[in-house]
């Protein structure tokens, strides 16, 4: 009887975890939704020339869900009630002076030509992304000191506590960068998989 429920319980376990995961993507499904990714290595030559970046590489993922994706807005709740184009983003850093990879995410909302982006990790702040041409993005972290991003680390329940980072130089003043459009690095493969723990 014990080796029943057992089994039971692995199969619920299992089809629950299953079940969830599929639920959790179910945005992606949508026909308007699309995928592209952003990032930049600096060189040597440029970190020397620019002694107070702190930044060494940057990745970003975006998300785009229209106002045409009804299906995404609806699967990903109240945050999508407008009618204004929005972006997901995932950021990854590798800093200069740290040795691990730190992420953020955030939701970013269309207002006339660029995004205002919320970071949700930490209760992070507003930061702006804005195209500057069809292979380049720009981000603008300049106006809010504080962006947090957390380290990538085993497990998504590990006390992060110390192991927060914000996208400043080594004066503690926010940073811009430009980032090229590069659809074809599998990201998973570079930036540590700790960051997809979560």
């Amino acid at each position: 009887m014990k080796k029943n429920l057992y089994v039971i319980f692995l199969l619920l376990t299992f089809s629950n975890n299953a079940f969830s995961e599929k639920i959790d993507q179910a945005w992606k499904n949508d026909k308007f939704v699309y995928t592209q990714i952003f990032q930049r290595e600096y060189t040597q030559e440029h970190l020397h020339g620019n002694p107070l970046q702190r930044v060494t590489k940057i990745f970003v993922k975006l998300d785009f869900i229209p106002r045409e994706a009804k299906l995404a807005r609806k699967d990903l709740g109240a945050g999508f009630e407008d009618d204004r184009d929005k972006i997901l983003m995932s950021l990854y850093v590798k800093y200069l002076d740290r040795t691990n990879w730190y992420q953020q995410e955030a939701i970013c909302n269309k207002i006339k030509n660029n995004y205002i982006c919320n970071a949700n990790i930490t209760d992070g702040g507003n930061f702006i992304l804005d195209f500057n041409s069809k292979n380049q993005i720009f981000l603008d972290f300049s106006e809010n000191n504080s962006i947090p991003l957390e380290e990538c680390v085993k497990g998504a329940w590990e006390n992060s506590e110390g192991k927060v980072s914000t996208l400043t130089n080594k004066y503690g003043k926010g940073e811009k960068f430009i980032l090229y459009k590069n659809n074809n690095i599998p990201i998973s493969k570079i930036i540590s998989k700790n960051c997809f723990d979560f």
